[in-house]
Order: structure tokens, then sequence, then C-alpha cells
């Protein structure tokens, strides 16, 4: 995803009073971390995550987007591959009718193949609903995907086996990394711009955590940049 330069944090206090040797501040000291905690408030550059992805896409197409270094020989993508293949999947989600406002369990391990199914499932205007596919128990995968109500649920290949006794009702399963769809019919940089059905607005939402414990459905975070 876009690498961010890390921003310098300065924090000012008393260097006869340092923060530690005295944890409790007398009447007129700074609290360090009321400077700490709060910078300054920020325009976002772009309107949504997916605009900021295709942004990139365009003007640095063949830079590094992202480095799996859990893999042998640090795999990566370039931005240009990252939005061939996400749009490629944004077609095969669309033809199953996936669009804006939808939530789309999305049953992976982390790596480079996550980042193009988020980059997908965003494109359509549609939530995704992340689950660890190596360690989500079987219960908390089946409460998930009836409540997500979706019409299908993204998986990889090595993580397809743990929905293949659940009760998907009629959505049908996707797997990311089984192979390209046919990208004839996209123009050169049709990859780099949201095309026909893609409609992805700061008021679509972007994802829906399930955390260790949770029952009930919690709502999407926004998909402000």
């Amino acid at each position: 995803m876009t690498r961010l330069s890390k921003r310098n944090v300065t924090m000012s206090h008393n260097s006869t009073n340092s923060f530690g040797s005295n944890p409790q501040p007398g009447i007129g000291d700074q609290i360090p971390g009321e400077h700490f905690t709060n910078g300054p408030n920020l325009v976002p550059r772009f309107p949504t995550v997916t605009a900021a992805i295709l942004h990139y896409i365009r003007v640095i197409p063949n830079e590094v987007a992202a480095i799996d270094h859990a893999e042998a020989g640090r795999r990566q993508i370039t931005y240009s591959e990252l939005g061939r293949r996400s749009r490629c999947l944004a077609k095969s989600l669309q033809a199953a009718g996936v669009g804006p406002g939808d939530r789309v369990p999305l049953v992976v391990k982390r790596g480079i193949d996550m980042v193009v199914g988020i980059a997908a499932i965003l494109r359509c205007g549609a939530q995704y609903v992340p689950l660890d596919g190596g360690v989500a128990p079987k219960g908390t995968l089946q409460r998930v995907i009836e409540q997500s109500a979706g019409k299908v649920v993204v998986c990889l290949r090595s993580t397809s086996h743990r929905v293949d006794n659940l009760d998907l009702g009629d959505s049908r399963v996707i797997i990311i990394d089984q192979g390209t769809s046919d990208i004839s019919d996209i123009e050169d940089n049709g990859y780099a711009e949201l095309l026909p059905g893609e409609s992805p607005t700061s008021e679509s939402g972007c994802y829906i955590i399930y955390t260790s414990g949770m029952s009930l459905e919690i709502p999407a975070i926004n998909h402000n940049a």
C-alpha cells in the first residue's frame, strides 16, 4: 500500500522534572501526553482509500506497492500489478453481483493476495470483512458469513477449505489467487481508473471488523483516506 513517511514527534517537558521521575505533575506542569498525542488536523489528500491507490497506480506504476517479508524471496507487487490484479478481481466480483454497500467476507492470510482482495472489494464500492483463514474458528466464520449476507466469500486457495463445510446460503466462493481473468477488454490504463460499475465514495464504508468475543455486527468504518 502507499508508503507513508514517519513524522518526527518530540515531547517537551521540564528537564529538572522529567517524565517518569515524578509521575504526579504539579500545578502548572505540562502533561507530556497532551503534546505527544495531539497533532495538527490535516485535510485528507484523497477522498477515499481507492482514490489514493489509483493515484499512485497512475503516477508511480513501477514502484513497489507492498512487500511480503514472510514469503521466501520477499515477494512484492508494484502499483501497476496491484491495479491490474485488483481490476480483474473486481470484474469477477461485479459479475457475481457485488456492488456499493455490500459486505464481502475476506477469508485470507496476510500477504500480497490479501491486499489485492481488499483493493478489488473497495473498487466495487463494497466493504470487506477480514477473517484470518488460518485461525478463525468455524463458528466465527459461519456467523460472520451469515451476518454479512453477501453475494460472495473471497478466499485464497490455501484458505478456501475453511468454508467448504459451512452454510454459505446464496453466496459463491471466489478465489483471489486462482489465476487472472481475461482483461483484453480493459484499456491500457483502465486498471488505473474507475470503470463503469465501480463507484466507491466516502460514504460507501470501507471495512467491518469482528474482534475476539464479539457476537454482534458493528458499523462499517468509513472509506475516507
